[in-house]
């Protein structure tokens, strides 16, 4: 389980509530069909509407073996190793399916290759998609290697990437030329996960990252977004990191990377979930080791080193980061999966208003069984992350609205909403 925040303001201050993030694997319709292994068998064909399930070292779920055009959708795979492979396949598309990697290794070990989707070598097509997915402790949630130039990855919800090192990302495009990925979201229980960086473009010209989330990073050497050279040309816009160590976005050995209003928030300078502290000393903000020709626009709150924000500045063409308390993107809201959906995975969105002294929240009735804590700290404290720190909020279990009174002593109150 984890927390994704949700900002607003009361009358005497700001009011921070956040949002339990339920990170457990939903359960399968029991509309699909059980399968082993499935295999493609021609151009063109539709695997659509199984339970599959891979187990064994190296085995894999789907195997595309080739063929042009396939297309795989409304599945829920159970895989140790890979879930989907698409080797020197043309066109592959993945939409609307489940990825959980079963079963889950220990922190740091294990089967470094056990992604949800692997694209490899499908050089010569003009289509491969991977749309409206989630994906489960993988290795990897989408693996772009070795020439998958131009796939087009979108809508995609990632929790707790398993790695070990050097995987532990949500997607990963390594060598696979303009490439777009585009409204996603990727969250990781500092104590769960495995991470290192949360999207990596690795020697891959002419990426697009943008419109999504990602929400913690345990490693000592990981970051948020990563352009990782030599390569030149790159556009990240409009991406929001939280809970970050060793940065939030970075250039290295790159030339003419833009980072376009990006966000980073929440951050640690100390190490987490067992693992060392971040190597950069906690720096936000990176473009270095030859690389040139970088443009900024961000925003930060609450960085990780507050002294150690930008590095380095000589290869920055221009640069501009402003202090903003700004709202998160959250999780993408994904109908049609192939699975049971108990609790929501989106967060409840918190309705507030004050009058008369008096605080209102309420969350939908679809969210019953949440219940609301409280927590008040001098403002350059900040949040404390830490559960002992809050309280339940007497009778807010069994609601989904509570009325209390606003104290003009408190002149920063937090909420935050769990489950159960």
């Amino acid at each position: 389980m984890g927390r994704f925040l949700i900002y607003c303001f009361a009358v005497f201050g700001p009011v921070l509530v956040l949002a339990q993030i339920n990170t457990n694997p939903p359960v399968p319709l029991v509309t699909l069909t059980p399968s082993g292994p499935v295999v493609a068998s021609a151009n063109g064909q539709i695997i659509s509407n199984l339970l599959i399930t891979a187990t064994g070292s190296g085995s894999v779920a789907v195997d595309l073996n080739g063929h042009a055009n396939v297309t795989v959708k409304n599945c829920y795979i159970q895989h140790q190793h890979i879930g989907i492979l698409a080797q020197n396949c043309l066109n592959p598309t993945v939409d609307h399916c489940a990825f959980v990697r079963t079963p889950v290794p220990a922190r740091g070990t294990g089967d470094s290759e056990a992604d949800g989707v692997q694209f490899n070598s499908c050089t010569g097509g003009t289509n491969a998609v991977v749309s409206n997915c989630e994906f489960w402790n993988s290795s990897v949630g989408v693996r772009l290697v070795n020439n998958a130039a131009g796939a087009h990855i979108f809508n995609i919800n990632g929790y707790n990437m398993m790695g070990p090192f050097p995987r532990g990302q949500l997607v990963q495009a390594d060598n696979s030329p303009n490439v777009i990925i585009e409204d996603f979201y990727d969250f990781n229980d500092l104590n769960v996960s495995w991470t290192e960086d949360n999207v990596s473009i690795y020697h891959t010209i002419n990426a697009t990252v943008r419109r999504g989330c990602l929400d913690g990073n345990n490693s000592p050497s990981g970051v948020g977004v990563m352009f990782e050279g030599p390569l030149t040309g790159g556009l990240c816009e409009d991406v929001d990191t939280m809970h970050q160590g060793d940065g939030a976005f970075s250039a290295v050995t790159a030339t003419n990377v833009n980072f376009n209003q990006v966000r980073t928030r929440d951050g640690h300078n100390y190490g987490v979930g067992g693992r060392s502290g971040p190597l950069s000393n906690g720096l936000s903000f990176a473009s270095f080791n030859g690389s040139s020709g970088t443009t900024l626009t961000g925003q930060y709150h609450n960085p990780a080193n507050p002294n150690n924000l930008i590095y380095d500045t000589g290869t920055y063409a221009s640069w501009t980061i402003t202090n903003v308390n700004f709202v998160p993107r959250g999780p993408i809201n994904l109908t049609g999966m192939p699975y049971a959906v108990v609790l929501s995975r989106v967060p409840p969105e918190l309705l507030y208003g004050a009058s008369n002294g008096v605080l209102n929240l309420s969350w939908g009735t679809d969210y019953l069984g949440y219940r609301l804590l409280m927590q008040t700290n001098d403002l350059n404290r900040g949040v404390s992350s830490n559960l002992n720190d809050w309280a339940t909020v007497a009778g807010s279990t069994g609601v989904t609205t509570m009325n209390l009174t606003i104290f003009k002593t408190n002149l920063n109150e937090y909420y935050q909403l769990v489950y159960p």
